[in-house]
């Protein structure tokens, strides 16, 4: 049987790798992308996508619940909205902290809400977020303070969910310097081959909401290359 999930982020670097692969897989998908590119993918034979604003609980909401009439049952939600923004704590504003934390945390939580009650009915369900290197080992954040307090808010909520929830299961993947155009320049004299590729990630994001991927509880995937 064909997996139904959702992706967030599908317009991003990230998210095109990971519509591509999940296609490839035979996936049945609901996508949220941008409103530059609304259209981007009509052509992929079972794929609804809509512009949603995800920091706005209702739209996030009706956005799931469309995903659940159309597609009868959500399998997984890979959420992979994300920003980021440089600046250590004594630099950084409460305008920066709270622009983070929409864009890191609350797209992914205005989805996780209604998931979890449909994960509920249903049985079962996935969610992958994706959080970073910065987030999960000490020191690593300390330039980026408002980036790496949002991504830890969403490992704990990942906690809290795989702690309370018998029918929601939730992954992580951890990511270092993820090789893309936007992060190319900030870097450029590095060597781009010691970094994560997109289609590296939208592998192993395949791998979770797998058939064998979905028997993991509690993961925490790092996914470093060498940087």
């Amino acid at each position: 049987m064909k997996k139904s999930i959702i992706i967030s982020g599908a317009s991003g670097n990230l998210g095109k790798e990971v519509v591509k692969k999940l296609a490839e897989n035979g996936c049945n998908l609901s996508l949220t992308v941008s409103n530059r590119t609304p259209d981007e993918y009509n052509h992929i034979e079972n794929t609804f996508s809509k512009v949603v604003d995800l920091n706005n609980e209702t739209e996030a909401k009706n956005f799931v619940n469309d995903a659940v009439e159309r597609k009868k049952t959500i399998d997984a939600a890979v959420l992979l909205v994300g920003g980021f923004t440089s600046g250590d704590i004594k630099n950084t504003t409460n305008e920066e902290v709270m622009k983070m934390i929409n864009i890191n945390f609350f797209t992914a939580y205005n989805l996780v809400r209604p998931l979890l009650n449909h994960f509920e009915k249903q049985g079962f369900g996935q969610i992958i977020l994706v959080s970073s290197k910065a987030a999960v080992e000490p020191g690593k954040g300390v330039t980026c303070f408002a980036y790496t307090l949002s991504k830890q808010m969403l490992n704990s909520l990942a906690q809290f969910i795989n702690t309370s929830s018998e029918k929601t299961v939730v992954n992580i993947i951890v990511p270092s310097i993820i090789d893309t155009p936007a992060t190319r320049p900030s870097a450029p004299n590095a060597d781009y081959s010691q970094w994560v590729s997109t289609e590296t990630l939208a592998e192993s994001i395949a791998f979770l909401v797998s058939d064998t991927g979905k028997q993991l509880r509690d993961t925490v995937l790092k996914v470093y290359n060498n940087s």
